[in-house]
């Protein structure tokens, strides 16, 4: 297959064009604690944004999650961002989610980078470990 297209973005940061993906995840969240998102180390950008008009969500990073435990989500267009750049590892981590009130629609987006040292490119400045900065 050769080697994958390599674009150098700024002095010193470089990204491969080919291992960016975007996934759109659950559409809703029940009164019960469900999985929003898995454990994932590739991913670098994870969006959260609950379209109820009335109801919020809580998130977290385990299954324990209840409205008093947890990163409450306001309803209309309230929304949560975990990037790599601003969060660190912990926008790899799996989140769960409840809703209080009944069920809520939510709009979930995460970007997920299918080589890890892509990661380190893109937002550290890091040259992949396959190239040599000239």
């Amino acid at each position: 297959m050769g080697t994958p297209a390599i674009q150098q973005k700024a002095p010193g940061v470089y990204l491969h064009q080919m291992h960016v993906r975007t996934n759109y995840l659950r559409s809703s969240i029940p009164t019960n604690a469900v999985l929003v998102a898995p454990n994932d180390p590739g991913r670098v950008l994870l969006t959260i944004i609950n379209l109820d008009t009335t109801n919020s969500i809580y998130i977290g990073f385990d299954d324990q999650i209840t409205a008093t435990r947890g990163i409450q989500v306001g309803p209309a267009g309230g929304g949560v961002n975990f990037s790599i750049r601003n969060d660190g590892e912990l926008t790899a981590y799996a989140v769960f989610g409840v809703a209080v009130g009944g069920t809520v629609n939510v709009y979930i987006v995460e970007t997920i980078l299918d080589i890890a040292v892509d990661a380190r490119a893109v937002f550290f400045g890091f040259p992949p470990s396959d190239l040599v900065t000239p």
